[in-house]
């Protein structure tokens, strides 16, 4: 099961305002960037979120998005138990080291924004 369209971010505007980031959280995995952009009201209950691996870390497609798919998933399954509800964006900066993690330690870092957030 994939994440609901409406929240995904793929509104380039809001990159733009990349300027007003919060920085919420970094480890060696990701750098999570939170903001609000006070133009554009976001009705969902929860953030939009985007996840971005560069293509100079990863060069095959088809690693970034197994990765992509992977985070994006662990996400969505523990979104509900993660106090979010304060950012309306969410951006992850995924590293290449990620692709060392299996699915158990990406629900761990996940679940371990709750400490950051």
């Amino acid at each position: 099961m994939a994440l609901p369209k409406k929240e995904k971010l793929k509104n380039h505007h809001i990159f733009n305002k990349l300027n007003s980031a919060k920085k919420v959280f970094s480890n060696k995995y990701f750098l999570l960037l939170g903001f609000t952009y006070n133009s554009i009201e976001n009705k969902n209950e929860f953030p939009q979120i985007v996840f971005i691996i560069k293509k100079k870390l990863l060069k095959s497609a088809v690693k970034r998005n197994k990765v992509k798919r992977r985070i994006e998933e662990a996400y969505r399954i523990n979104r509900k138990s993660l106090n979010i509800k304060n950012y309306k964006y969410l951006i992850f900066f995924l590293t290449a080291e990620i692709l060392d993690l299996d699915f158990q330690e990406l629900n761990k870092f996940i679940l371990e924004l709750n400490n950051y957030l």
